[in-house]
């Protein structure tokens, strides 16, 4: 159930024969950076990062990947694989720009690409999982809640029982529905802003 007015966080669709034919001019990457934006939009908004005790170079990647999660989810619920593969290249050149950014030491960029890459891939695959395998809502929530705890916060014992691990679980949960919810066209263009 999702408790957003989703027509309150709709933009309005651009029908126009440039969009209708971008994707055979531009690929599948132009079609998916609206999404990407979006995501990197709300992962690097301060006021999240801080709520969910993220705010640090590591938190907000990880963040940002929480949105791509929730994209790819419905990516894949609407049968795009392509562009479920091409937003996760895109979040991994992101990432890359990031890390170059913080100055990653040469010789370890690799193996820390690697690291975060599982981190990422680890925290999507618990996550879809309990909200799959979970029946009941409160089902879900503890197992969502336990994952998020595990790969974004490393199981550290200050946050496992913390506000912070339980808003950012209420989060996740309020997106994927608000995520599900979105009208096919809406969703397919990245004509929507995130609720707050």
């Amino acid at each position: 159930m999702c408790r957003f007015n989703i027509q309150k966080f709709l933009l309005p669709l651009d029908n126009s024969l440039f969009t209708r034919i971008r994707p055979l001019i531009y690929g599948p990457r132009e079609m998916v950076k609206p999404h990407l934006h979006l995501c990197i939009a709300r992962g690097e908004d301060v006021h999240y990062l801080k709520r969910f005790g993220l705010d640090h170079v590591w938190g907000k990647i990880y963040f940002i990947s929480l949105h791509i999660w929730l994209v790819n989810r419905r990516f894949h619920a609407n049968r795009n694989r392509i562009r479920k593969i091409v937003i996760w290249d895109m979040l991994w050149e992101y990432i890359r720009y990031l890390m170059f950014n913080i100055e990653v030491r040469e010789g370890n960029f690799g193996k820390t690409l690697k690291k975060v890459q599982e981190q990422v891939y680890g925290l999507s695959l618990a996550l879809d999982q309990s909200l799959d395998t979970c029946q009941l809502e409160a089902e879900q929530l503890a197992a969502m809640k336990y994952a998020l705890w595990v790969f974004l916060y490393n199981m550290d014992k200050q946050m496992e029982y913390s506000n912070a691990l339980m808003n950012v679980t209420m989060y996740v949960m309020d997106m994927n529905n608000f995520i599900a919810l979105l009208p096919k066209e809406e969703f397919k263009q990245g004509a929507f802003i995130w609720p707050h």
